[in-house]
């Protein structure tokens, strides 16, 4: 046993000396307290050094910055908004338009591309208008310089997001650092970079959007949902549980954002682009072969059962989920009635339950989307703290984390080709892992 002096002043002003037990005991939990801090941070580190040595492998094998970009979905909006650019906004969803895009870069040299490849589209633009418009301005840059303001801003979004979230849940500081770090290491977000796409985009409109829900603020929340209108399917679920409940404040907020959007594409591109709009919203519910969907390459529940049935499923495969997704519909009303009480460990566990079913049920869940997953993450550690369920449901719990983490860094074609999906299962298990949570730890009443 060890025994330091603690020198101070006492109540009465007089200069006191006691002795500081530190016991041989503490000295070791502290040595294992650092050790394990050191491992955690050595994990991070790996991934992230392993997701970034793949990117580089990747870009010296298809042959530098050029064969990079082309490997990649960002041309998809590079088209698109060199499409709103050149006046040609009322006609975004015709892919002859787009093929014509496509040429036109290849030829100023930013696609890798034969000219028998470069005469099929390969870049189709599936996405909502808003976004094409909102980087039309950026379309004098080089498509390479576009790629990383791109991948910067989805940074800043990734990070900014999350920690705004985890800065409002009341857990450790330690393990709010620990799940921004895994947020941000991830194998996923890695890939996210890489392909140019929006996860962190994502991220930023649930992050601060679910944290200041949270905080009580549903105006100022609706405004940051709306942002998910540039990637539409993460609303529906979070928009029926603001219905439900009456939080007029925070729909108010999501209209809003909603109307400023379509006001500025209205106002650049008109309204020719409607009717293009809904056919591939339909092109996109059946996995439209023109738009190079394919449920084989999602995580989620239609990528699971069409791993585990086979390509010819499809139609069972959409038949199922769509089933999937009115039952989770159904279940959300459920759990959700009662008080509104941000703040309560029940309405954490709610929430989570809220995200995982948008990811489980998504019908194009990429591994670049499996980083979103630290979200509903978070919410549950909060909830398991402010519910004190005891030291082994939370060990239980974060292990969970750790073989998430672990899983979906492991290379592509370990996850995707097995005819059991894993990271299915593992959302699957995470549901059902955090439903019972909101009945039998949380309060029974919100």
């Amino acid at each position: 046993m060890k025994r330091k002096l603690f020198t101070g002043a006492s109540t009465t002003g007089k200069v006191v000396t006691e002795p500081l037990v530190v016991t041989s005991f503490e000295a070791a939990t502290r040595r294992k307290g650092n050790l394990y801090l050191v491992a955690v941070l050595a994990l991070f580190a790996s991934i992230f050094a392993f997701g970034a040595w793949t990117w580089i492998g990747f870009s010296k094998e298809n042959g530098g910055p050029v064969g990079l970009f082309t490997q990649t979905d960002f041309p998809a909006i590079v088209i698109g908004a060199g499409l709103v650019n050149s006046g040609h906004g009322a006609n975004l969803y015709n892919l002859d338009l787009q093929l014509r895009e496509q040429q036109r870069i290849r030829a100023a040299g930013y696609l890798s591309l034969s000219p028998d490849e470069n005469k099929q589209l390969k870049y189709p633009y599936p996405y909502t208008p808003f976004l094409a418009v909102l980087w039309s301005p950026l379309s004098a840059l080089s498509p390479l310089t576009g790629m990383a303001v791109w991948d910067l801003i989805n940074i800043i979004g990734m990070a900014g997001g999350l920690w705004f979230l985890l800065s409002s849940l009341p857990i450790a500081k330690t393990t709010r650092l620990t799940l921004l770090l895994a947020g941000i290491t991830c194998l996923p977000f890695i890939v996210n970079l890489e392909q140019g796409q929006s996860s962190g985009i994502v991220m930023l409109g649930l992050g601060v959007g679910i944290g200041l829900l949270r905080r009580g603020q549903d105006l100022s929340a609706g405004l940051a949902l709306g942002l998910l209108a540039l990637k539409v399917q993460w609303l529906p679920f979070i928009l029926l549980v603001l219905l439900f409940k009456g939080r007029w404040r925070a729909l108010l907020g999501v209209l809003s954002t909603g109307v400023a959007l379509s006001l500025v594409v209205l106002l650049t591109m008109g309204t020719g682009w409607i009717p293009g709009y809904l056919n591939i919203v339909q092109s996109v519910q059946q996995y439209g072969r023109e738009l190079l969907l394919d449920p084989w390459y999602s995580h989620s529940l239609s990528g699971g059962l069409t791993a585990l049935l086979g390509r010819g499923a499809e139609d069972v495969v959409r038949v199922v989920n769509t089933f999937a997704m009115l039952v989770f519909a159904g279940l959300l009303l459920f759990v959700w009635r009662g008080m509104w009480r941000p703040g309560t460990a029940r309405w954490d566990g709610l929430m989570s339950l809220t995200v995982l079913g948008t990811l489980f049920t998504d019908t194009q869940l990429n591994t670049h989307d499996l980083c979103l997953l630290v979200l509903p993450a978070g919410l549950i550690t909060s909830g398991l703290r402010l519910s004190e369920t005891g030291r082994k449901v939370e060990m239980r719990w974060g292990l969970l984390l750790w073989v998430a983490y672990l899983i979906t860094a492991l290379p592509t074609g370990l996850v995707l080709n097995p005819q059991i999906r894993i990271t299915t299962l593992l959302m699957a298990l995470m549901l059902a892992y955090s439903a019972p949570l909101v009945r039998r730890h949380f309060p029974s009443r919100v």
